[in-house]
């Protein structure tokens, strides 16, 4: 199942989202009912469409992490990805 966000900001939010350098940020809850994980930034236009399917994965690590961390994976070849 694909999921889509249409998300249309008037001339003057625009004018004032950009004017104070903000952007839209998609953020999901991970632990508790509180958005906590961004999920997706970017730039605001006036009509913005968001589309993706969900798709899930396994993280595990030895390591503790903290809030803000990035977290970074490795890839087949040896080199890291940055993961959001």
């Amino acid at each position: 199942m694909n999921y889509k966000l249409n998300i249309d900001i008037s001339p003057t939010d625009l004018e004032a989202i950009s004017g104070a350098n903000e952007r839209i940020v998609i953020a999901k809850p991970v632990t508790g009912n509180t958005p906590n994980v961004a999920w997706v930034a970017f730039d605001p236009f006036q009509s913005n469409k968001i589309t993706w399917e969900p798709s899930y994965g396994i993280y595990t690590s030895a390591t503790s992490s903290t809030d803000g961390q990035i977290t970074t994976r490795g890839l087949e070849d040896g080199s890291e990805s940055e993961s959001p």
